[in-house]
């Protein structure tokens, strides 16, 4: 079930559940508390489904567009900005001078370069490309120019909760939308020595490793569900 963060009708809210499990109230728990722990427990779960992925690339469901962006091909010109939301670069793709084929340019660390100065210097088709703070630089810089003909694929930040948000709902799949207000009324619990800290660190913990699994299956027909077969009856005894 969907879960949106505060103000639903009949309770059923992120902020509401978040008081019940902590056993707090909007005066010794205020809304702009938890909104700083509702978002820190998005990303805390972001974090886990990245680190488990399982081929399906995750981004916030209250995104509107995906996670990619092109820029013009300069002549000559080696390094682009990244777009201002990008946490992780997922993969980089230039379009050919003659025609709409996308190309991918291969990662490159800074520690494979014996001298960089020497690297790749005449200009030509991108082969690599290395990230350089909130830009990515090729190599070789481009020998003909194109509109929109590099294209940046990455991971971005959540769409955080405000303190004015209603029904915005968590970024993730719906069936784990309460572990948002675990986690909540987890840090007012223990930002406060409350006695329900030890329980809520047991069911944050649960909610995370379950959300884990899920996501690290997620891609079923990538991955299938393997069926297990019990064996500890012979198939002679039905017969």
């Amino acid at each position: 079930m969907y879960m949106q963060y505060n103000g639903h009708a009949t309770n059923q809210d992120l902020v509401t559940l978040s008081n019940k499990l902590s056993k707090q109230n909007d005066v010794s728990f205020p809304l702009v508390e938890k909104t700083l722990y509702a978002n820190m427990g998005e990303r805390e779960i972001m974090s886990a489904i990245h680190e488990v992925y399982g081929g399906w690339k995750y981004d916030d469901k209250n995104q509107t567009d995906l996670p990619e962006a092109t820029a013009d091909l300069v002549s000559g010109q080696d390094t682009y900005t990244l777009p201002v939301d990008a946490s992780f670069v997922d993969g980089v793709y230039y379009q050919n001078e003659n025609n709409s084929t996308w190309n991918k340019v291969l990662p490159l660390a800074k520690e494979q370069l014996n001298n960089e100065q020497d690297f790749m210097t005449t200009d030509g088709p991108p082969a690599y490309y290395r990230p350089v703070g909130d830009t990515i630089k090729l190599y070789p810089a481009s020998n003909f120019s194109k509109d929109d003909a590099l294209k940046v694929q990455y991971s971005r930040d959540i769409v955080g909760f405000t303190t004015a948000s209603t029904t915005t709902t968590p970024a993730f799949d719906s069936q784990f939308h309460e572990a948002v207000a675990v986690y909540m009324a987890y840090m007012v619990s223990a930002a406060n020595s409350l006695k329900s800290e030890k329980m809520l660190t047991v069911k944050w913990e649960k909610a995370l490793e379950m959300i884990r699994r899920h996501y690290q299956m997620k891609f079923k027909e990538m991955f299938p569900t393997r069926i297990k077969v019990n064996t500890a009856t012979p198939i002679e005894e039905y017969l």
